[in-house]
Formats: structure tokens, C-alpha cells, sequence
């Protein structure tokens, strides 16, 4: 039988990270868990692959799971700090804008 948990306790599993991540990077994968980790205000930085291909449909998976922001004043403001040129691809490193002003 695959062991699954709830979102209480994956919630609860983040919040036990937080000391954890205040003390070295982290890298998270996984739409719920990076989800989780943004909506507790947890990532400060992003790192973002992007290559030239399209895909989507109403099954696509997004960036995130979870509720997204309720509106334009909630969405998470950042700025572009690197970007790398991996082949065809690239490589996007986003910080977040309280920490782009320290």
C-alpha cells in the first residue's frame, strides 16, 4: 500500500524545515512541496529552467500546487538576478524583491 499524507501533514513537514532552511540552501522539486515552501514565505530564490518547447492543456501541471494569489496585490514580486544559456536552454535565477533591496 503506497503511504500517502495529508496537507496538515506535509504543511507541518515544511514548518519543520524552517530552521533548516535558515541556515543553508535547500532545493525543493515537486509542484506541492515548492508550493507549500512559497506560501509560507520560505524561498527567497528561484531557479528556473526554461527550454524552447510548448506543451500545456487543462491537465497541465503548473509551477505550483495549491491556491494561488487571490489577486494582482498578493502575486510574489521579484526580479531577474542571472540567466545562463545551457545549450538551447536557459537557466533563469529569480530573487525575491525583499531580498533584491538588501
Amino acid at each position: 500500500m503506497a503511504e500517502t499524507s495529508t496537507p496538515s501533514q506535509k504543511w507541518r513537514s515544511c514548518c519543520s524545515l524552517r530552521s533548516l532552511v535558515a541556515r543553508k540552501p535547500v532545493s525543493v522539486c515537486g509542484a506541492s512541496v515548492v508550493g507549500a515552501f512559497h506560501r509560507a514565505g520560505l524561498v527567497d530564490r528561484y531557479v528556473l529552467y526554461v527550454a524552447p518547447v510548448l506543451f500545456g492543456g487543462d491537465d497541465a501541471l503548473g509551477l505550483f500546487r495549491g491556491p494561488g494569489a487571490a489577486s494582482i496585490d498578493d502575486v510574489w514580486r521579484g526580479r531577474i538576478d542571472r540567466v545562463d544559456q545551457l545549450g538551447d536552454d536557459l537557466r533563469v535565477e529569480l530573487i525575491g524583491s525583499d531580498v533584491a533591496q538588501n
